[in-house]
């Protein structure tokens, strides 16, 4: 075989291998081509998956990025003495979606007050997982400083702050089966708590915001859909329009 390689003629070297028996059985061939060909088929539905995402969140990108150039400039930006604040509490430290935590919560603030949302919405927004939440387990800062909060945002932010933080998020999704008497169950001390129903549609307004602004670092969460088009009544004219834009469909 060497000498027919090296001779160069390739003609009669590939008649040697297809002459060359093969010790697997049709069933064993089927069954590897089989498996080679859903493999093969595997990869290519996780390049289509990665491109189609590229592709639909290319909008958002490009909107997400010109608002925040904006908003540097916005005669609404954070107060420097808010943002040293949360120096202090290392949230510049922590690391939260690939950046620091910080970075999270100041674009979070952001896409609030594009939307259009008054100061202390913002200001929740702003400070929304600083106790910690459900999936966010590090504690810039603890229950018991909650005054401290209150005296850096004001009164109805803090709540609002606390309210988010201390959710079940599972039980806040069945107030959506209500028309009114909304509640919160903390997930700390397992009680209800009766809030108002616009405190509920704050609450809404900052989650969508958090999820919306994680979008682009996180992978897509497509069942969140289920969650916006129950929660649709309840937002902001921006806040719908964002999230449409987001996710590249009519809802």
């Amino acid at each position: 075989m060497i000498e027919i390689l090296a001779s160069g003629n390739i003609q009669s070297f590939w008649g040697m291998v297809k002459d060359e028996p093969c010790y697997y059985s049709e069933e064993e061939q089927h069954q590897m081509q089989t498996k080679n060909h859903n493999q093969l088929a595997s990869i290519i539905d996780k390049v289509e998956k990665k491109l189609l995402t590229s592709i639909e969140t290319t909008p958002y990108r490009v909107l997400r990025k010109f608002d925040y150039l904006l908003s540097l400039n916005s005669s609404r930006s954070i107060p420097q003495e808010i943002i040293d604040f949360l120096e202090s509490l290392q949230a510049d430290s922590i690391a939260h979606t690939k950046r620091s935590l910080l970075k999270h919560l100041q674009k979070t603030y952001f896409l609030l007050q594009k939307w259009g949302n008054p100061d202390y919405l913002c200001l929740a927004g702003l400070f929304h997982s600083i106790y910690g939440t459900q999936d966010f387990k590090e504690l810039p800062m603890l229950l018991e400083n909650r005054k401290k909060v209150r005296n850096v945002i004001g009164s109805q932010a803090e709540k609002l702050v606390y309210y988010f933080c201390i959710q079940d998020r599972r039980h806040f999704v069945s107030n959506f089966d209500k028309n009114q008497k909304f509640t919160i169950l903390s997930r700390l001390d397992k009680k209800e708590i009766l809030i108002s129903e616009k405190e509920f549609k704050d609450l809404l307004e900052i989650r969508i915001a958090d999820h919306l602004e994680q979008m682009l670092y996180t992978k897509h969460q497509y069942g969140f859909r289920d969650f916006f088009l129950k929660a649709q009544p309840y937002l902001s004219d921006q806040c719908r329009e964002y999230f449409s834009i987001a996710y590249r469909a009519v809802l």
